[in-house]
């Protein structure tokens, strides 16, 4: 039986656990205040880490928005907070209060 590791190049599985981590960094940074809003960028599992862990994201008040750059094969990941734009929040990335435009 051939392991895991064999299936998937080492460099492969090791660039995902670091963007993982970095993912993970970003939300708990977000979550805690200390940042409002992170951008990572030249990710290679960009779109794939967005998909996986918004859900999670979300129950902590963050969220995940991917954006792919074809031409280079990455992409990248904007961490943002996400506020109660009724309660008259700040939209995460943003210097002022949100403004509807209809």
């Amino acid at each position: 039986m051939e392991s895991i590791r064999a299936n998937t190049p080492y460099p492969l599985a090791e660039r995902l656990a670091s963007e993982v981590a970095d993912v993970g960094a970003a939300i708990a940074l977000v979550r805690s205040g200390v940042a409002t809003t992170i951008t990572l960028t030249s990710l290679r599992f960009a779109q794939q880490l967005s998909d996986s862990l918004a859900a999670a994201a979300a129950a902590q008040g963050v969220r995940l928005e991917a954006s792919f750059w074809p031409e280079d094969d990455l992409g990248d990941l904007l961490v943002s907070r996400i506020v109660d734009r009724e309660a008259g929040g700040l939209e995460a990335g943003r210097d002022g209060p949100v403004v509807e435009h209809g």
